[in-house]
């Protein structure tokens, strides 16, 4: 599943801008959530003297959860770095109060970021590290970390709600995309909707045998794919194509050919992105097992000491909760 730097990039980017499919990111987020405890105990580590680095920044949740902690202490910010590899700056405007404390870097791999060596005191990310690891990765952060730095880190669970998501909206995809072929069918009834523009073609397309066809084909996906939103417990990506594909054809009606065709191919793309994304984040989660090679590779050149947890949301695993600390 893993493809080239640019496609990744592109395809992140365009996540972060938009984030109109995936469903995920509503299951971390509650009044008993695990996850913003993580953080407030991590900002409680932080001074305002520190330098703190988010890898893969993602909107900047965690570098917003630090600031909004410290306004609430009525404490100084640290100066805080957000890398990433995508580039979706207009997405930050609740950046601007913090801009004095805040280094965006963008457009960057974490696997070689452009800060000194020994400044950082404290790195962090969430839903992020695990998809960047490489020996380029383990290396930068043996470069930029302090001897006594920290690292809070939440991280994908294998066995996660999220992962159940993401396995659904996968098989949801391929449903839709390989399975049925539905944006075969229609695209087919895109020119007998642009002839609807005029009512006077009504009786013709009712005689038309290639017109009665290619609705009837139209039909039997529509009534598939309502037979299978029963299957799963979040159908939302099946549910939006029925409003997706009646839109489209509304469009053609309206706007055109070329209006409705490039409207129903931009929405496959965002499909096949979203199955992208949701296979890395398949790829990417860590058992147990994997959490523990994690630690002991960053701990061949790092003397370390580390806390694990499992963190939860309404009651359900979400992910892992990660304490390093340096030692001398």
């Amino acid at each position: 599943m893993r493809k080239d730097k640019k496609y990744r990039k592109d395809v992140w980017s365009s996540y972060w801008q938009k984030s109109v499919i995936e469903s995920c990111a509503g299951f971390i987020q509650s009044d008993e959530s695990d996850i913003e405890r993580f953080w407030e105990v991590c900002s409680q580590e932080i001074s305002s003297s520190d330098q703190v680095l988010d890898l893969c920044m993602g909107k900047g949740a965690v570098i917003k959860s630090i600031l909004n902690q410290k306004t609430l202490a009525k404490e100084d910010f640290p100066l805080c770095y957000g890398v990433d590899l995508a580039s979706y700056s207009e997405q930050l405007a609740w950046l601007e109060p913090y801009r004095a404390n805040v280094r965006l870097l963008l457009n960057t791999s974490i696997e070689d970021i452009p800060l000194k060596d020994n400044s950082i005191d404290h790195c962090v990310s969430q839903f992020g590290i695990e998809y960047a690891l490489s020996e380029a990765t383990y290396s930068e952060l043996l470069r930029l970390l302090k001897p006594k730095a920290k690292l809070s880190l939440v991280i994908h669970h294998s066995d996660s709600i999220l992962i159940n998501v993401a396995r659904q909206e996968i098989e949801q995809i391929d449903f839709l995309v390989d399975e049925i072929g539905v944006f075969e069918k229609v695209e087919k009834m895109i020119p007998f909707f642009v002839l609807l523009r005029n009512p006077a073609n009504i009786s013709k397309l009712n005689k038309s045998a290639e017109a009665q066809h290619a609705r009837q084909e139209y039909n039997q996906n529509l009534t598939a794919i309502k037979a299978n939103v029963e299957k799963f417990i979040n159908p939302d990506i099946l549910q939006e194509s029925l409003n997706i594909f009646s839109n489209c054809l509304q469009l053609a009606k309206e706007k055109g050919k070329k209006t409705a065709v490039n409207f129903l191919k931009n929405y496959q793309k965002e499909l096949l992105d979203s199955s992208f994304r949701s296979n890395e984040l398949i790829d990417c989660a860590m058992g147990k097992a994997e959490l523990d090679s994690f630690l002991a590779r960053l701990g061949k050149e790092m003397s370390i000491d580390y806390e694990i947890s499992e963190l939860k949301s309404n009651h359900r695993l979400v992910a892992w909760g990660v304490k390093v600390n340096l030692r001398d």
